[in-house]
């Protein structure tokens, strides 16, 4: 039996760092065989590396990434956005010379190509602030020099003046919203009985990188689709279900009244998903540079209960996906 690997054809260094040449398709042997005495991986108190080199959970290797990123959380997203790239045309962008494409066992899929000539990777990484984690730190230890990170996700709106089909894009930063296992442990214990919910002060987007792909999304959406794009605050919840103030009777989550505390204390606050201040969060405390910004289309408002149709949000994601590409592909990186 044979698997389908990629297997790199180098060519001439490009400045950032990645192959001029083109990645092609070989059947290799299947995975199994006799044990051998390898560890299974190396570097354990560190950014752990396989024995071939690439980082354990997202599985690249440092020529295998550029280092303009557009991470997504759906992987049929990521390979709506990998469409875009150079030269794929139409194509299935998994099966094109010069495409980078791989899925790691941990839930990550990996393209790189270019746009406009210039190197750019789509991550998908699932859901989750863990997950955003992963990506940057694993993503970050492979990659020299400054970087840019821009994520395009969905999330749902927290005013009644940003309508599903919005896309927001995150420029007066994230925080976060917790939930703290002690406000939940019983009196007799002898805990305090803290507030259920801790909420971070705001990490801030690259304002910058956020104008450029505000400004790309604006024009492109509102052209071809009439969506209207937004700027403001984002809050970024540890569970889709408790921090987001979901009812679910199976569960003593205490949400009453968490959405309103959010918007007291931070008015401008517009989009509410998983992943945003992660991302902020590690670009504010990289130790080389990372520009950082994030857009998201408002598939659910809250306060109305209105959820977006399906059409509309695949056309969303494909034209706002090509835009902020197109702009983080022009955007300096440092």
């Amino acid at each position: 039996a044979t698997s389908i690997t990629m297997l790199r054809i180098w060519g001439t260094a490009a400045a950032v760092g990645l192959s001029a040449g083109v990645w092609s398709w070989a059947p290799s042997k299947a995975e199994g065989g006799p044990a051998t005495s390898k560890s299974v991986y190396k570097d354990t108190n560190a950014v752990p590396r396989t024995q071939e080199g690439k980082v354990l959970h997202v599985d690249v290797g440092p020529q295998e990434v550029a280092p303009r990123i557009v991470t997504v959380g759906a992987a049929s997203r990521a390979r709506l956005l990998a469409g875009h790239f150079d030269g794929v045309n139409g194509q299935d962008p998994q099966r094109v010379p010069g495409v980078l494409y791989h899925e790691s066992s941990r839930g990550f899929t990996t393209y790189t190509g270019t746009v406009d000539g210039v190197p750019l990777s789509v991550i998908a990484i699932g859901m989750g602030m863990p997950m955003m984690d992963f990506m940057i730190r694993e993503i970050r230890s492979i990659v020299e020099g400054p970087m840019i990170m821009v994520r395009y996700g969905t999330c749902g709106g927290l005013q009644e003046q940003v309508p599903e089909g919005t896309v927001v894009v995150a420029a007066l930063g994230s925080v976060s919203v917790t939930r703290n296992p002690d406000s939940f442990a019983p009196a007799s214990i002898g805990l305090p009985s803290p507030s259920p919910y801790n909420i971070s002060g705001v990490a801030p987007a690259d304002v910058l990188l956020s104008n450029a792909v505000g400004a790309e999304l604006s024009s492109t959406l509102k052209r071809e689709v009439g969506v209207q794009t937004m700027f403001g605050m984002n809050v970024t919840a540890d569970s889709f279900y408790g921090s987001q103030a979901r009812k679910d009777p199976n569960f003593d989550d205490r949400g009453d009244g968490l959405l309103e505390s959010l918007l007291s204390r931070y008015p401008g606050l517009m989009t509410m998903e998983m992943e945003t201040f992660q991302l902020f969060d590690l670009a504010r405390s990289a130790t080389q540079p990372i520009k950082a910004a994030a857009a998201a289309i408002v598939v659910a408002n809250r306060p109305t209960g209105a959820i977006m149709d399906g059409i509309t949000l695949k056309s969303v994601e494909s034209l706002g996906g090509k835009a902020i590409m197109k702009a983080v592909a022009h955007h300096p990186l440092d």
